[in-house]
């Protein structure tokens, strides 16, 4: 179950996909919200929605999205990235943070989509990139590898869901910060246009120990969810 606190779209097709996987409660208007409504989207490279000789497919809107989050936790987190900022890391930059993360995100979808997990080493701790491994070679089909390919563009919410400040018994200090992704693309399928929903949780793992100049590294990334509306990314039903 996703941890959002409340998720509008727009399109009943896309409310049933959703509803499976993220609780909708409804809240007062007022509340900040941590992204933006998506806009107007292009059809990506390649899925152009029209062959040689035929009128070509015009852009399709993307279903409305907006995310609250839960006020008092949205909070804690704000501090504790503000106390990395001033004591830890004077430059840190969410915004610098969020845009790394966002490529990251990307070339990670990359490598899956093209089979290449020996890539992964340079960009995973060791744990994630055995589990990530595990659900490329048993638990991804063949559509949901040919779909899963990003781009920043197709990142429609990328949102903080957890932020832990460290320090161990042996005063090594650490930062998690765990990040939940919601994209929206569409795929061409036998002339029609489809639209893939993908939800990853990413989480980021720096050392701030002193004398230590290690980089951020991604020591989870787990696919939750990978559909197409109006059809599915996984293996066919059974027929009765």
């Amino acid at each position: 179950m996703l941890n959002f606190r409340a998720l509008r779209v727009g399109g009943q097709v896309l409310k049933e996909i959703l509803s499976k996987h993220v609780s909708l409660p409804i809240l007062p208007h007022g509340y900040y919200p941590f992204s933006v409504t998506p806009k107007r989207g292009a059809i990506p490279p390649g899925t152009s929605g029209h062959t040689p000789g035929k009128p070509p497919v015009p852009p399709k809107k993307f279903p409305e999205l907006l995310y609250f989050p839960k006020f008092f936790r949205w909070l804690g987190m704000k501090i504790r990235l503000k106390y990395l900022k001033r004591v830890w890391d004077p430059e840190f930059s969410e915004g610098a943070f969020i845009y790394g993360s966002t490529q990251a995100i990307c070339r990670i979808s990359e490598i899956v989509h093209f089979d290449k997990p020996n890539e992964l080493r340079s960009l995973l701790t060791d744990q994630a990139e055995k589990q990530l491994r595990a659900d490329m070679l048993g638990k991804l089909t063949h559509i949901q590898r040919k779909v899963i390919l990003l781009k920043p563009t197709d990142i429609k919410l990328l949102v903080p869901i957890k932020v832990q400040l460290i320090t161990d018994k042996e005063n090594r200090k650490l930062c998690l910060v765990m990040l939940k992704s919601l994209s929206m693309k569409w795929y061409q399928e036998n002339q029609n246009l489809k639209l893939v929903l993908i939800v990853i949780d990413t989480e980021f793992t720096r050392e701030y120990t002193q004398g230590n100049k290690s980089e951020w590294f991604v020591s989870l990334f787990k696919i939750v969810q990978c559909a197409l509306i109006n059809g599915s990314a996984g293996p066919p039903k059974p027929q009765a």
